[in-house]
C-alpha cells in the first residue's frame, strides 16, 4: 500500500541521487539500430500500474516501428526516468501522453503532461538552469521529479538530442519536447 509506495520512492531516489553523479561518466558507445518505439512502449506498459494504482493515466500515441539507431541502454534509461519523472508531477485523475514520431533524420519525442503551470514553472526553470544538484533547495513535492528529469536531460545530450519545455495555456499541459538527430 502507501508505505510501500512511499519507501519505494524514497529508495528510488537515492539511487537516482547516486546515479546522477555519474551521469557525465557515461558514454554512447553500444550504438546499435533500437525499435525505441517498442522500447518506449514496453517502458508505459511496465509502468501502467504504478500509474493505476495512484489513479493516473499514461496515454500512448506512439508512432509504431520506428527503428533508431541509438545506445539502447541509454535510451532504456532515458526513458525511464522520462515517464517516471512526468509520472511524479501528477496528482489523483490528472494524465501524462506520450508522442513519438519521425520525421527524416529526426526522432521527435514529446511529453503532454496535465499539471498545475505552477509546477510547470518549478520544473523547467530548474531544470534548464540545471539547478539540481543541491537537492536540499527543491521543493519536496517536486524533488524525484526534477532529479529524474534533469538526469534524462543529460542522457538526452549523450544520444545526440535536446529537450525544451513550453506551456499549453489553454489546455494546461506541461510540454516537454525532445528531439533526437542521427548520430
Amino acid at each position: 500500500g502507501v508505505v510501500e509506495y512511499s519507501i519505494s520512492k524514497l529508495n528510488r531516489m537515492v539511487y537516482m541521487l547516486n546515479e546522477y553523479r555519474n551521469l557525465s561518466e557515461i558514454e554512447s558507445e553500444n550504438v546499435s539500430l533500437v525499435p525505441v518505439s517498442d522500447v518506449a512502449s514496453e517502458i508505459m506498459n511496465l509502468l501502467q500500474s504504478t500509474a493505476l494504482q495512484r489513479g493516473i493515466y499514461v496515454n500512448d500515441s506512439v508512432d509504431r516501428d520506428i527503428i533508431w539507431a541509438v545506445d539502447k541502454g541509454i535510451w532504456i534509461i532515458f526513458f525511464n526516468l522520462l515517464l517516471s519523472s512526468a509520472m511524479n508531477m501528477l496528482k489523483e485523475g490528472e494524465h501524462v501522453t506520450v508522442y513519438m514520431t519521425r520525421r527524416g533524420n529526426e526522432l521527435n519525442v514529446s511529453l503532454s503532461v496535465k499539471c498545475g503551470q505552477d509546477v510547470w514553472r518549478r520544473v523547467a526553470a530548474m531544470t534548464e538552469a540545471d539547478d539540481t544538484h543541491d537537492v536540499s533547495r527543491l521543493p519536496n513535492e517536486y524533488r524525484n521529479c526534477i532529479v529524474e528529469l534533469n538526469a534524462a536531460r543529460v542522457l538526452l545530450g549523450k544520444i545526440n538530442g535536446n529537450m525544451n519545455f513550453r506551456w499549453d495555456q489553454e489546455n494546461g499541459f506541461l510540454i516537454i519536447d525532445m528531439m533526437l538527430s542521427q548520430m
